[in-house]
C-alpha cells in the first residue's frame, strides 16, 4: 500500500514538474505543448517514392509504415511523435519521364496515396480543403494532401491537369530539375526566361481550379513571372533563403519581398546542401532559414516543407518526421512569440489553402457576374473605363473579350489601343496575332510600343524579327520596347543575328532606348553581352555607365568597373570605397504625363535612392543624383506632404496631385518637392522610386532641354547639376 501510494505521489510530481517546466519556460516543453494547439503541417514528404524504389510494385504491406521502418525517415509511431496534423504527400516522378509515361507513373503514385488512406483510416484521411485539414487532425488523425512535383506530369495539358486535380492533387510544382516546354527550372540552363504565355495559362488555371502554384524548383525569373500572373498566394513547398546559401534551389530575397505582397509562403527545405555552404546542417541552420524568411517576407510567410524520404541526408537533429518539437524548441529559444511558432507550424499554409480556395470560387462568381457589365463599360465615354474593360473582360471571360472585338471599330484613343494590345497578350498567339500585327502599324508609337511588348509575350515564331526590324524605328519609344520585347523573347537562335541590332541600339541617342537595350542583350548571357557591356562603360552618360558597371558585376564579377561610375573631374567626387554600392540594375523608365495644361515628363533616377530625405540630400551633396532628372511642376499642380525646402522635414510618400480633376497621377513614389529662385519659382520634384503606380493616362513624348543647373537658396549648396528639365513642351 505504501508503495503503491509512493509510485502515485512519484507520477503527480513528474506531471507537475513537467507543467511548470513548460510554463517557465523550457523550449521543448513549450514545443510540445504548442504542438497540441496546432499541429506540424509539412509541405512534403517523399514516402510514395520510396515506397516506389523499395517495392516496384508498390506494396503497402512491404513496407508498413504502422511499424517503425528503417529504410525510410516516415511511418505512423514517428508521425505521431512528431506531432504531425497534416502532411502534403509528394506524388513525384522523375523529370526524365515524360508524355504519357510520366502521366501513368503520376497517377500511380496518386493511387498509393489513395491507398494510403484505405489501408490506414484510422490514421489518415484525405482532405482536399482547409476546412478539411482542420477537422481532420481535430479529430485526432492525419490530414493527407496530394502534392504534384513537376509540371512534366501534365504533358502540357490543361485536361490533364483538371483532372489531376479532380483526384485529390492539391499543388503541383511547375517544374523539377529539368527546364518544361512552358517553364524554366533553377537547376538547368534557362531557355525561356520564366513562363511561356502557355506557363501562364497553367498558372491562371491553377487559380481557377483553387489548386495551389507552388514555385520550389522554378527559375528566378520563373517565379517573378507566377507571382505576376497568379492572383492568388503561391507557395514554396520545400525550399530555402538564398541569401543564407546561394544555391539555385533557394529562393532570392527580391522574390521573398514579393512574396510577403502576394501572401504566400516558403516551406523551409531540410536538405543539408541547401542549407548550408559545406553540406552540413543541424537543427540551428533550419531555423536560420526561417528566421530570414520572416525577417524579410514577414512571420506571415514562412513554414515548414521538410522534404524527408526525398533527400539522402539530413540535418543534425532533425533526422526523421519524428524530430520536429526540435525545430520548434529551437525557434522558441531564438525567442519567436508563440503566435509566429504557430503560424509557421501550419497556420500559415492554412491561411494561403483558404485564399486559394476563395480566389476560385469568387472567380466562377465574377466570371457570370462582371461580363454584362464590363460590356457597357466598353462603350463607355471615357478612355480610362474602355481600356479597363477591355483587359478585365480579356481576363474573365475571352470568348465573349474576342467576341466583342469582332463587332468594334478601332477605338478614336490611343490609351483603349494601348490597353488592347496589351489584353491580346493573355489570347493564345493564334487568335491574337492578327489583331496585334493592326496595332503594330498603328500611327502612335505609344500603340505600337504597346503592341510590341505583346508580341513579345506571344512568343511566335517570328516575333523577334519584327522587334529586330523596330530597333532601328523613328520614335525612341518604339526603339526601347523593342528592344526589352527581344530581351524577353531570347530566341535561342537569334543571339548572332540579333547582336548587330542591339548595338545599334546601344548607338541611340535617347538614353531610355540605349538602356533597354543594354538591358535585353545581357539576358543573352555573358559571351554574348560582355563586349557590348564593355563598350557601355564608355559611354558619355554617366547612367548609361553605372548601369554597364551592374550588368558587369553579374556578369563576370572578377572585372573591376568602379572606375566607371565614378564621376568626371567637373563632378562631385564620391568617397573611396563607396563606388560599387551605388551600382543598381534597376531600369528606370521615363514616362511623360498627358495634363490639361501641358505635358510633364518623368525620368526615374536611375539608381535605388535611400528611402528618406535625410539621406537623399546627404548623397546629393556629393554628386550622387548628378545627371538624374527633375520635373518642373506645372501651374494647377501642387505636390501633397512635400518637402518644398529641401530640409528634410517631410516624409516619403509625396503625391503629385492634378487639382482640376482631383486625381493623383504618381502615387507611392518617394522623393522631394524644391522650391528654387533659379527656376522661375515653380515647385520641381524628385523621384528615385524604381516602381511608380502611375495613372492610366500618360504618355511617353516630348522632347528634353538640357543643361540647366539648380541651386538651393537655402542651403547654399548645388544639388544637383546638369539636370534635365521638362516644362511640358509636345
Amino acid at each position: 500500500m505504501r508503495f503503491t501510494l509512493l509510485l502515485s505521489l512519484l507520477g503527480l510530481l513528474v506531471a507537475a514538474t513537467t507543467i511548470v517546466s513548460a510554463q517557465q519556460g523550457d523550449p521543448l516543453a513549450r514545443a510540445k505543448a504548442l504542438a497540441g494547439q496546432q499541429p506540424v503541417i509539412d509541405g512534403h514528404n517523399d514516402y510514395p517514392w520510396a515506397l516506389r524504389q523499395s517495392t516496384p510494385d508498390r506494396d503497402l504491406d512491404t513496407l508498413d509504415i504502422r511499424e517503425p521502418q528503417k529504410k525510410t525517415m516516415t511511418d505512423i509511431p514517428r508521425l505521431r511523435e512528431g506531432g504531425v496534423g497534416a502532411q502534403f504527400w509528394s506524388v513525384y516522378v522523375p523529370a526524365t519521364m515524360e508524355g504519357q509515361t510520366a502521366i501513368r507513373a503520376t497517377m500511380e503514385q496518386i493511387d498509393i496515396v489513395h491507398r494510403m488512406m484505405q489501408k490506414y483510416d484510422r490514421v489518415f484521411e484525405l482532405a482536399l480543403t482547409a476546412e478539411d485539414a482542420e477537422r481532420i487532425y481535430k479529430s485526432g488523425r492525419i490530414a493527407s494532401m496530394i502534392g504534384m512535383e513537376g509540371g512534366h506530369a501534365i504533358d502540357s495539358s490543361l485536361a490533364v491537369l483538371r483532372m489531376f486535380h479532380a483526384l485529390g492533387a492539391r499543388y503541383m510544382t511547375l517544374t523539377h530539375s529539368s527546364n518544361i516546354a512552358w517553364a524554366d527550372s533553377a537547376t538547368d540552363v534557362p531557355k525561356l526566361g520564366g513562363l511561356s504565355k502557355f506557363g501562364e495559362e497553367v498558372v491562371r488555371e491553377m487559380n481557377r481550379l483553387g489548386m495551389l502554384v507552388d514555385l520550389s524548383h522554378v527559375s528566378p525569373d520563373s517565379m517573378a513571372d507566377a507571382l505576376r500572373v497568379s492572383e492568388a498566394p503561391v507557395i514554396f513547398s520545400h525550399s530555402g533563403a538564398r541569401a543564407l546559401n546561394d544555391h539555385v534551389r533557394n529562393v532570392p530575397d527580391n522574390v521573398l519581398e514579393m512574396l510577403g505582397k502576394n501572401g504566400g509562403v516558403v516551406m523551409v527545405n531540410f536538405y543539408p546542401v541547401f542549407l548550408a555552404k559545406d553540406g552540413k546542417a543541424t537543427v540551428a541552420d533550419v531555423a536560420n532559414h526561417m528566421d530570414h524568411i520572416r525577417k524579410v517576407a514577414g512571420p506571415d510567410h514562412v513554414g515548414i516543407g521538410s522534404d524527408f524520404d526525398g533527400i539522402p541526408s539530413v540535418p543534425v537533429g532533425l533526422e526523421d518526421v519524428s524530430k520536429y518539437p526540435a525545430l520548434t524548441a529551437e525557434l522558441l529559444r531564438r525567442g519567436w512569440s508563440d503566435d509566429d511558432v504557430k503560424k509557421a507550424l501550419g497556420l500559415n499554409v492554412l491561411r494561403v489553402m483558404r485564399r486559394v480556395e476563395a480566389v476560385a470560387a469568387l472567380g466562377s462568381l465574377k466570371a457570370t457576374a462582371a461580363t454584362d457589365l464590363l460590356l457597357d463599360l466598353l462603350a463607355a465615354p471615357w478612355a480610362t473605363e474602355r481600356a479597363t474593360a477591355l483587359g478585365a473582360l480579356a481576363r474573365i471571360d475571352r470568348e465573349t473579350f474576342l467576341t466583342a472585338l469582332s463587332g468594334m471599330d478601332p477605338d478614336r484613343d490611343w490609351q483603349v489601343r494601348a490597353a488592347l494590345a496589351a489584353a491580346l497578350a493573355l489570347l493564345p498567339a493564334e487568335a491574337a496575332r492578327p489583331r496585334v500585327d493592326a496595332l503594330v502599324a498603328d500611327p502612335d508609337a505609344r500603340v505600337v510600343a504597346s503592341a510590341l511588348t505583346a508580341l513579345a509575350a506571344l512568343k511566335t515564331p517570328d516575333a523577334a524579327a519584327v522587334l529586330g526590324d523596330h530597333l532601328r524605328a523613328e520614335d525612341p519609344i518604339v526603339r526601347a520596347a523593342a528592344a526589352t520585347g527581344l530581351g524577353e523573347l531570347k530566341p535561342a537562335d537569334g543571339a548572332p543575328a540579333l547582336v548587330e541590332a542591339f548595338q545599334a541600339g546601344l548607338r541611340d541617342t535617347t538614353y531610355a532606348a540605349r538602356a533597354a537595350a543594354l538591358a535585353a542583350l545581357a539576358k543573352y548571357g555573358p559571351d554574348v553581352a560582355l563586349p557590348s557591356v564593355r563598350q557601355a562603360l564608355g559611354d558619355h552618360d554617366w547612367a548609361m555607365r553605372v548601369r554597364a558597371a551592374a550588368l558587369l558585376k553579374t556578369l563576370a564579377p572578377t572585372e573591376d568597373a568602379t572606375t566607371a561610375i565614378r564621376p568626371a573631374p567637373n563632378e562631385r567626387p564620391i568617397p573611396a570605397g563607396e563606388e560599387t554600392s551605388l551600382i543598381s540594375p534597376a531600369f528606370s523608365p521615363m514616362v511623360y504625363l498627358d495634363t490639361d495644361k501641358g505635358t510633364i515628363a518623368i525620368e526615374l533616377a536611375i539608381l535605388d535612392a535611400p528611402r528618406t530625405v535625410a539621406n537623399f540630400i546627404a548623397l546629393a551633396r556629393r554628386g550622387y543624383f548628378d545627371g538624374t532628372a527633375i520635373h518642373r511642376v506645372v501651374p494647377d499642380f501642387v505636390v501633397q506632404d512635400g518637402d518644398p525646402r529641401g530640409d528634410g522635414e517631410g516624409g516619403p510618400g509625396y503625391t503629385i496631385r492634378d487639382e482640376i480633376n482631383q486625381r493623383p497621377y504618381l502615387r507611392g513614389t518617394v522623393g522631394m518637392a524644391l522650391d528654387w529662385e533659379d527656376t522661375g519659382g515653380g515647385q520641381f520634384f524628385i523621384t528615385h522610386s524604381p516602381q511608380p503606380h502611375l495613372d492610366a493616362r500618360y504618355t511617353v513624348f516630348g522632347q528634353v532641354v538640357d543643361g540647366m543647373d539648380v541651386v538651393d537658396r537655402t542651403q547654399q549648396w548645388d544639388v544637383i547639376r546638369r539636370v534635365r528639365v521638362w516644362d511640358g513642351v509636345k
